[in-house]
């Protein structure tokens, strides 16, 4: 038999549902994935991710502070140095897991020289577009939803079939024939992608809300789910041959690497004159 807390419920069961405790491992998971990208795939050190992800949390913390930089009357997140703490101390875990993720390419990955987006630049423009979300969100739901839709909808139907995270790592979806992706299927990929990830959202400030009532493995499932989501699209572009990502196969798109604009100057210099 587990021991009992005074409140009647077994410690097994409260010690993953205690708020505190969950929101030390969510901070932990969020920094990890970029400790192994810049690992494996910048080959950056491990100090030099810790300044990094120092400088990273401490960006986000005083975002949060100060009311988004002063755009609201007050700080709707308390600064935390433990955030910080917790941040870090995940890009080091994700720096030293890096090694062993063979998922994540290194430079020089087959899939630079096909035209298609690989997991790294597919992981950083995601990674754009979901802290952009979480500034124009903050923590209402309705405008988490409004933000979804307006970085991953209408964002992309606007401005070339990108978005912000895509136009800032020179990719664009297009279709299979690499023909600009009609609007139609834009529409429909940003709906996977955001609906998917607002589902998760709202689950996870459900069981967030209700940490002490719960138990532990409910209240980590949104951290699963959301890992599960990052590796699906991660494993299906690292596994298959044409780099296809699950919204991919949906939609009948593909995420496609711009060319550089000084690349293709030089090309048409080098043409006939």
């Amino acid at each position: 038999m587990s021991p009992r807390s005074p409140e009647g419920r077994s410690e097994g069961h409260s010690l993953l549902s205690r708020p505190a405790l969950f929101q030390l491992l969510y901070n932990i998971a969020m920094f990890v994935p970029g400790g192994v990208l810049l690992r494996r795939s910048f080959q950056w050190s491990p100090p030099r991710i810790l300044v990094a992800a120092l400088l990273a949390s401490a960006a986000i913390e005083t975002v949060q502070g100060t009311g988004i930089l002063g755009l609201y009357d007050c700080a709707y997140r308390v600064l935390d140095v433990d955030d910080v703490l917790t941040n870090v101390s995940g890009a080091l875990i994700g720096a030293l897991l890096a090694p062993a993720v063979v998922v994540v390419p290194r430079p020089g990955h087959a899939g630079a020289h096909t035209g298609r987006s690989g997991a790294l630049r597919r992981v950083t423009a995601a990674s754009v577009d979901l802290f952009l979300v979480g500034l124009i969100g903050g923590s209402d739901l309705v405008r988490v939803g409004a933000a979804l839709l307006l970085v991953l909808v209408a964002v992309p139907v606007l401005a070339g079939g990108a978005t912000p995270g895509q136009h800032l790592v020179r990719a664009a979806v297009v279709q299979q024939d690499g023909r600009p992706a009609a609007r139609t299927a834009l529409v429909l990929r940003g709906i996977l992608i955001g609906g998917a990830w607002f589902l998760v959202t709202v689950f996870s400030r459900w069981t967030g809300d209700r940490a002490v009532d719960l138990p532990g493995l409910v209240v980590v499932a949104p951290l699963v789910v959301q890992a599960g989501l990052v590796l699906a699209v991660i494993g299906s572009v690292a596994v298959r041959r044409d780099n296809r990502a699950p919204q991919d196969l949906l939609t009948g798109t593909e995420l496609h690497v711009r060319p550089r604009t000084r690349e293709g100057a030089a090309g048409a210099d080098d043409g006939p004159t």
